[in-house]
Parts: structure tokens; sequence; C-alpha cells
């Protein structure tokens, strides 16, 4: 991330269809896609991040994800910048969310 604000890790977003949350509104849809030259209809299962959820921010999980030694920080340039590593960042994530606002939390 070349000096882009921690909260906007959207990769979190995919931890967050991951996790088992107490609080999760799943949705499902049909989306257009395009196979072998045609226009197929599938569903989709989604995550609904607009829906209200516990209080919790990416900022907050990348943070801990780099305090526990995780990723890096440095600056590039003026930019100040983080490398994570995608796996890593996604597991460490689902565990946080799990842990405190998952089904059983």
């Amino acid at each position: 991330m070349l000096g882009a604000p921690l909260g906007t890790i959207t990769l979190l977003h995919h931890a967050e269809y991951l996790a088992q949350l107490r609080h999760k509104a799943v949705i499902h849809y049909q989306c257009p896609v395009l196979q072998d030259g045609q226009t197929i209809w599938i569903d989709v299962e989604d995550y609904n991040t607009s829906e209200a959820h516990d209080a919790y921010s990416f900022e907050e999980i990348a943070q801990a994800y780099l305090a526990a030694g995780g990723g890096a920080h440095g600056q590039v340039g003026n930019a100040s910048s983080y490398l994570f590593d995608a796996a890593g960042l996604t597991g460490f994530a689902v565990a946080w969310l799990e842990q405190r606002f998952g089904s059983e939390a």
C-alpha cells in the first residue's frame, strides 16, 4: 500500500466474508459473466457490508497485524507505505474478527 491509509485495505472485506460473525448479513444476487463468448447469469453470495455490523475498523485490524509482527511499514519516496502478505493478513483478520465478534463470542 503506497501512501494509502490502513483503513482502505479492501482485502479485509474477503476476511469479513470468510469469518463466522454473529451479526453477519449475507446477500444473494445474480451477476452476468462472459463465458465462452456468451453472457450467462451466475448466483453470487456476498457479505452485506452496507448493513450495520460490530464496531471495528480495517485500520484496527491492520495495526494489530503489524504489532504481531506481520507486514512491514516504511517510506517509499514521500509516501508512508505498508507491505502485507495477503494470505497472512487474511488469516490473521479472520481469527481476529472471530475472536471478538464470532458467532460464539
